[in-house]
Order: C-alpha cells, then structure tokens, then sequence
C-alpha cells in the first residue's frame, strides 16, 4: 500500500519545484508559518484524518457529514500520513523530529513513535502489511536512506542507503517483491530488492525530469512516477524493470508543475495534481488520465494549488488537498464536481486512503 501512500507525499527541493513535493520538503527545512497537510478515509471508521503541519496536530472529520469531531495533538511538523491495512492503524511522518507516529483508529490517538531518518516524507506497506518502507529525504553527500520498520514490533528492521539524491515518493510493486523510489534532484528511481535489500538504479532518460512521487496500479505490474517539474508521468513496468513510456504535456495551464499522482481502485484513471509555478497567479488542475490509452479524460480547474490527491475505497469519491485556500476538496468521481469543500490547516497536502 502507498501511503497514500497509498501518500502521499512527498517532497524537499524548492529551487527545483515550486509548490511540489520538493517544495513542501525545502518548505520544512526553512520552517515557514504554514502547514502541510495530509488525508486518510478511514474505512471501519469513516473518518478522514488531516495533519496540520504548523500547528503540530491531525485534524479527524466525520466522513459522512464532513464535521471536525477531534483534533489529535502530539506531532512534530507532521507531512505524510498512511493506513495500515487491518491493524486499525494509520503511520504519520513527522519530519520534524524524526519520527513516525502511529495513530489508533480505535482511541484517535498516539499509541506509538518509531525514530527513523532524517526528514521522512513517505511511505509504502508491502502487501501482507508487515513491514513499512519510509523514505528519508535529508542526505549527506548524496546519500539518503530508507527505514525499513516491523509493523508488529514497531522496530526499525534494516536501513537502506540510497545514492544520487533525495528519496522521494515509495511505491510497492502488487507481489511486494520490489520498492520503487523517486530519486529527487536526480534522473533516476531506486528499485529495491525487499527480500534482499539490493538496490539497482533505473534511468529515466538525458531529458528527463526530477522524478518526484510514485504509485503503483492495482491492477496490473505498473508503477507511475510522477515529475516534480514539469507536468509528466513515467511509466516503469515492474516485470522488466523498464521505462515503458512517458505521459507529457498533462498540466492544462501555463507552466505547470507535476506534484502527487492517484490511481483509481479499479485502474481505469490515473489522476495527477499541477500547480503553476507562477506564485502570484493560481492556474492549478487536475489532471485525469484515461489508462487504457493514456489520453487526457479531463482537465479540473477552479482548484488554486491542488496538491495531494487519492480515490475514496469504492471509487466514487475524489479528496483532494488545497493548500492555498486550506481547503479539503471533494468531488464525484464520476460527474467531477464538489460535492463539499472542508477548511482544513494550512497548506494541505499528502493524501491516502484505506
């Protein structure tokens, strides 16, 4: 599972992205007044849960009438935040003591912190839910890691050094046999041996973009991978370990930036959130991406600075994260039009759903 990750996610460099997942992560070094903010539709519960970066805290609202019901306190500069499947358990990234926090949907509270890297920003369950892929974004000369945590002892069970760059965005191939990193600042993904813990380098191309988030279909042996600047999506099947194809000129607006990227439940649309680079001028959409052809469905507008994004479990719904206005959106995944918008912290962003 992505944390969205299924996510979200995630997330550092603000020279290279511009209200992307690497803006969010430079955002966190400088310690700015505003807050990334992350969802979870939380099944046996119904319950989404927001984190509010600059107010240290995760916000729960009732999913079926959209009221804040709690507000869970604790946290350090939460970003990312993902559902542990049947454990009645939900992972927050806190990047800034770093940490990940374990939140029971039973209390709606803390019942555990794991340290791991500097800077986690994402993270990725393997199939059988029994260990947890973190990545850690801060590296030194280059290096950066992954922590690899038992989800039943909550101990970190490995580390794993990455080169060339800043991990990113995790994503787990169906049969949980690989993790794919998006390697920020660098042309290239990670893809991890997780029964080994090997690392070979897959690289994108001599025109390639920084690669910035990733998800993998639920349906079939793909992994996508989001840039973090421009609007594109690679796509890398996951039984050669091959760059199938490259998905451009997505944004619908002028000078867009990729950010966060979604899969719906039943695989058929693939959607990607673009923020304008211009700060003065909101020209933000959503794009969504029909897969049986990876031809643009439809453009959403009318969203400022959309960001982190993600299917409700049945595929009907579609949350996604405003962090100009502070604003959860939710939308009809079939008609595309909002059925609620929901003030959250500010600058929402990382989303991910049971």
């Amino acid at each position: 599972m992505k944390k969205s990750m299924n996510a979200g996610l995630f997330v550092i460099f603000a020279s290279l992205v511009i209200l992307s997942l690497i803006g969010i992560l430079s955002v966190l070094s400088n310690g700015p007044a505003s807050s990334p903010t992350a969802t979870i539709f939380n099944a046996p519960t119904h319950q989404i849960f927001v984190t509010n970066w600059a107010s240290d805290s995760v916000s729960v609202i009732n999913a079926s009438n959209y009221s804040t019901v709690k507000t869970i306190t604790g946290f350090k500069k939460p970003l990312s935040i993902a559902p542990l499947q049947g454990k009645g358990e939900i992972f927050v990234a806190n990047s800034g003591s770093n940490t990940i926090s374990v939140i029971s949907t039973t209390t709606d509270t803390i019942s555990f912190n794991i340290t791991v890297g500097q800077n986690p920003v994402s993270m990725a369950f393997t199939p059988d839910s029994k260990l947890a892929y973190v990545t850690n974004s801060n590296n030194t000369g280059n290096i950066s890691t992954i922590s690899v945590i038992n989800t039943t002892t909550y101990n970190v069970v490995n580390t794993i050094r990455l080169q060339g760059g800043s991990a990113g965005g995790i994503a787990i191939s169906p049969d949980g046999l690989q993790a794919f990193v998006a390697i920020v600042g660098s042309k290239y993904i990670a893809i991890i041996n997780t029964s080994n813990s090997g690392v070979n380098y897959l690289y994108l191309g001599e025109k390639a973009h920084t690669p910035c988030d990733a998800y993998a279909s639920p349906n079939s042996a793909y992994i996508f991978i989001g840039s973090c600047n421009a609007n594109g999506v690679y796509i890398i099947n996951t039984i050669t370990d091959t760059l199938i194809g490259n998905i451009t000129n997505i944004g619908g607006g002028s000078d867009p930036y990729g950010s966060e990227i979604t899969v719906s439940p039943d695989g058929s649309k693939l959607l990607i959130s673009n923020v304008s680079s211009i700060s003065n001028s909101p020209s933000g959409t959503v794009s969504v991406i029909d897969t049986s052809n990876y031809s643009i469905y439809k453009i959403i507008n009318n969203i400022g600075s959309p960001y982190a994004l993600e299917f409700s479990p049945n595929g009907s719904r579609i949350f996604i994260t405003d962090y100009e206005t502070a604003s959860l959106y939710v939308l009809n995944a079939t008609t595309y039009s909002d059925i609620k918008r929901i003030h959250v912290g500010l600058l929402p962003s990382g989303v991910a759903m049971t």
